[in-house]
């Protein structure tokens, strides 16, 4: 089964592994996963081309971290947050003008801790049967879906190299949008990477 039964099932037949409580500042981010069905009766198409992943391209900002990078909408955890869930709708709302009330919570993945950044990030999934217009804020200057057939491509696995103060990293990423665009890396590529191990599929790390 390629769909997203096959992420419902894992997601609730596993707890996820969560960062200790500690000061390290917290964050939280959507998963959104949409399923394309052509014929309504089809329940089980086994086709990783109709079943996508939402992303967003943030802006390029003096100051934010992860400036001009591919993300999935979220932000930090704020005081009047009730959960980390609240906090990833509360940020998909303001970033790209969704509402995620309506959506199907599958879960959440394990807790990550930035390679770059000292951050712990959360990340909650998400499944949509409805796909909102949406409304960008300063902070987003592009939203898109990308087919997860297209995430387990080996076509697309490239480096991405990072030039620090004083020495030059490379991370595994994607090349998602194509010559001359952002690569998607860092926290957003290793959560990616265990939503791919969903569907049975590697990817580099």
């Amino acid at each position: 089964m390629s769909d997203l039964a096959t992420v419902r099932a894992a997601l609730h037949s596993r707890p996820p592994r969560l960062a200790q409580q500690d000061d390290t500042p917290r964050a939280s981010v959507a998963a959104i996963f949409h399923e394309t069905k052509d014929d309504p009766q089809i329940t089980d198409l086994g086709n990783l081309d109709n079943v996508r992943l939402l992303f967003i391209e943030r802006a390029t900002r003096d100051g934010d971290p992860w400036s001009g990078d591919l993300a999935f909408p979220g932000g930090r955890v704020e005081p009047e947050d009730t959960d980390i869930h609240h906090t990833a709708e509360r940020e998909t709302q303001e970033e790209i003008g969704w509402t995620l009330a309506p959506t199907e919570r599958l879960g959440r993945l394990d807790d990550m801790t930035g390679s770059v950044i000292p951050i712990t990030v959360a990340a909650c999934v998400y499944a949509t049967q409805q796909v909102q217009t949406p409304t960008l804020s300063t902070e987003v200057v592009d939203v898109f879906w990308t087919p997860v057939a297209d995430l387990i491509d080996p076509q697309r696995r490239v480096v991405h190299t990072l030039q620090g103060r004083s020495e030059e990293r490379q991370f595994p990423a994607l090349d998602v949008l194509g010559p001359g665009r952002p690569l998607l890396w860092g926290v957003t590529y290793r959560f990616v990477t265990d939503l791919m191990r969903f569907f049975g599929h590697e990817l580099p790390t």
